[in-house]
């Protein structure tokens, strides 16, 4: 994380070097949307038990959450402010939308000697991206085509699918509060200017993040008896997104 830092505030002070050398910018400002993929990594895309909310393994792990997270859509909205030619500063908010992935929980949950189960999930992941930092762009042999690097840190959030199983007369349900985390995002990509202030974009960043959930809750019923029980012990899921994008930009 150390790096990630230095590598950011590296560019970001580049920028100010050399805003003095360009204060005659045709286009300073730049507001685009890029929309895409979302390829989950980490304990977010693990399927196994783990962790929870299965943990039936011989050596469990139930300070963290797997994520049975699957490929999803991927949108940004971004702006960016250039200080010179070259090099400037970026604000993205973005989201992931990843479905869970219940019908592997199930089958997990009847191996190892469980049996009978039925799991099912209410809503998705939406993973919130929060971020700024510096923004470069160099030219490719001309000024329509640029190569465009990226380094972003802010806030992270995620949210973790309501669960709800069966398994003989009794039910289940199990609530996780929304989480959040310090995250950051590094990418690279092509900008193509098909007017004077239209651009078109592609883009691969890596978006990372450790997300703590605070509680969570579950409820069990079994004919007319029912319990509910709150864990207040913060547990962690570690995160990570390929994102694969393209959009379009117009510059001001």
């Amino acid at each position: 994380m150390k790096k990630l830092t230095i590598l950011s505030a590296t560019l970001l002070t580049l920028g100010m070097l050399n805003s003095a050398k360009s204060q005659d910018l045709a286009h300073k400002l730049s507001f685009g949307l890029n929309v895409g993929v979302g390829i989950p990594g980490g304990d977010f895309s693990k399927n196994d038990g783990s962790a929870l909310p299965l943990a039936n393994t011989t050596t469990p792990d139930t300070t963290k959450y797997n994520g049975f997270a699957k490929t999803g859509f991927h949108f940004d909205v971004y702006g960016t402010y250039m200080f010179s030619s070259h090099v400037g500063a970026m604000l993205s908010l973005g989201g992931t939308m990843n479905s869970f992935d219940a019908a592997t929980l199930q089958t997990v949950a009847n191996s190892n000697g469980g049996s009978g189960a039925v799991v099912t999930s209410s809503g998705n992941y939406f993973v919130g991206q929060y971020l700024v930092g510096p923004y470069v762009a160099l030219p490719l042999g001309s000024n329509k085509l640029q190569l465009e690097l990226k380094g972003l840190v802010g806030l992270v959030t995620a949210n973790y699918p309501t669960i709800d199983y069966a398994q003989g007369l009794g039910t289940g349900t199990i609530t996780v509060k929304s989480g959040s985390g310090f995250g950051y995002r590094f990418g690279a990509g092509l900008k193509y200017m098909v007017a004077d202030m239209i651009g078109l974009h592609f883009d691969l960043g890596y978006t990372g993040s450790s997300i703590t959930y605070s509680s969570s809750t579950q409820t069990q019923s079994f004919g007319s008896m029912s319990q509910s029980e709150t864990d207040p012990v913060s547990k962690t899921m570690s995160l990570s997104l390929m994102q694969v994008t393209v959009g379009v930009s117009v510059d001001l």
